[in-house]
């Protein structure tokens, strides 16, 4: 499903690990102050600056699940 936020298209995605809908996109870079508004409300999650090829895109709020575009994932243990 595609929904319309702003002037983006949102993908609305369920979670490969606890098949939630309470999954949110992964946001890499330099966030501006509307980025970190956004990721305080819980509407992103903020990925960090440094970037490569092989990054999550998404990321689920239930579960803590890191989720690739192939539906793989990962959940972060806390002290990684």
């Amino acid at each position: 499903m595609m929904k319309l936020k702003g002037d983006r298209m949102k993908k609305t995605i369920d979670c490969p690990s606890c098949r939630t809908g309470s999954v949110i996109s992964i946001i890499y870079g330099m966030p501006d102050y509307q980025l970190l508004e956004q990721a305080e409300k819980g509407e992103i999650h903020l990925g960090g600056c440094i970037v490569s090829d092989n990054d999550p895109h998404y990321y689920c709020k239930e579960c803590h699940a890191y989720i690739y575009q192939n539906n793989e994932f990962y959940i972060k243990k806390e002290n990684e």
